[in-house]
């Protein structure tokens, strides 16, 4: 019986292994290269009427803005684009 368990647990952890193996090889996760591609920040006075994604003094969750290019709403984008955005800034007001 204890033989059945152990072996039960090598082939569990084959799969386990496996599986991993093939995410790593199939996509970017667990790449160090795409965390550094993911740096966001946030970027004020860009976003559409409703099209915010988080809270500011004026309400506390994402979606509530109510004029576009509002000064306080922000969304992230990734690193770099805000700066060439018109009108747009990384800091609040």
């Amino acid at each position: 019986m204890q033989s059945l368990k152990i072996h039960n647990s090598i082939v569990i952890l084959a799969a386990l292994g496996a599986a991993l193996a093939v995410v790593q090889t199939q996509t970017n996760w667990l790449d160090a290269k795409a965390e550094k591609l993911m740096e966001r920040e946030r970027c004020f006075g860009v976003t559409r009427a409703g099209a915010n994604d988080c809270a500011t003094p004026k309400h506390s969750c994402a979606a509530q803005a109510t004029k576009p290019r509002d000064a306080e709403e922000w969304i992230m984008l990734p690193k770099g684009l805000c700066d060439k955005l018109v009108g747009s800034r990384t800091e609040s007001l």
